[in-house]
């Protein structure tokens, strides 16, 4: 199946008061093992490029301590979401009853980013909040459209976080998206967020991570 993780259940209408955020707690991701079944973030051992050419450059120094919205500016918003899930995973964490160790960083993938926000705007557009897109796409076929070789893809998503800070806290609040999170196999990432005031929700987040092949 796909790699992905909810982070929130939205249902149907166009309230224009958003319902209050939640998260679930399934996580499913994908790897090219094979066997076509759904793995909880287990991956595979084949090799990956440590900096794919296709990445944005190293990692700059960041603030933190302003909160960053779902339409800042756009290089501002990528460099805010890197950092922050950076130094989650700089950290030892515990995502349900494991305990996971600081793991490396992770760089901003181009690729990934554009199948973020294309997931986020059909979930604007549409209304909707799932993993599977109105054309019946996941997180791998996004993935594949982007030509994003992969030996294993996952995705968070959410919907109703007014702040980065806030999202990636509720993404480690939950079993599955920490996991998603800390698992030192995925080495790249992107995200992004999309506003409308006229969706149940009016701000859908999707996260997607990325072991490149070579």
């Amino acid at each position: 199946m796909l790699g992905l993780t909810a982070a929130i259940t939205a249902c149907g209408g166009g309230a224009s008061t958003p319902p209050e955020a939640q998260t679930t707690n399934e996580p499913e991701t994908a790897s090219t093992d094979g066997s076509g079944s759904s793995t909880d973030n287990n991956t595979t051992d084949k090799p990956i490029d440590e900096k794919p050419a296709e990445a944005i450059g190293e990692q700059v120094a960041v603030d933190l301590s302003t909160p960053v919205l779902c339409d800042t500016d756009k290089k501002r918003f990528e460099e805010v979401m890197l950092a922050r899930i950076n130094a989650v995973r700089a950290e030892p964490q515990v995502c349900g009853s494991t305990n996971f160790p600081a793991v490396p960083s992770v760089t901003w993938s181009t690729k990934l980013q554009t199948a973020a926000e294309l997931h986020s705007v059909d979930m604007t557009t549409y209304n909707f909040f799932s993993h599977t897109g109105s054309d019946g796409s996941s997180v791998s076929s996004r993935a594949d459209a982007q030509q994003y070789e992969w030996s294993a893809i996952g995705e968070n998503i959410a919907a109703g976080q007014n702040t980065a800070q806030e999202v990636v806290e509720g993404w480690l609040s939950s079993d599955g998206h920490c996991r998603n999170l800390m698992n030192s196999y995925y080495t790249q990432i992107a995200v992004a967020c999309v506003a409308d005031d006229n969706t149940d929700y009016q701000r859908y987040w999707t996260n997607v991570l990325g072991a490149p092949l070579r």
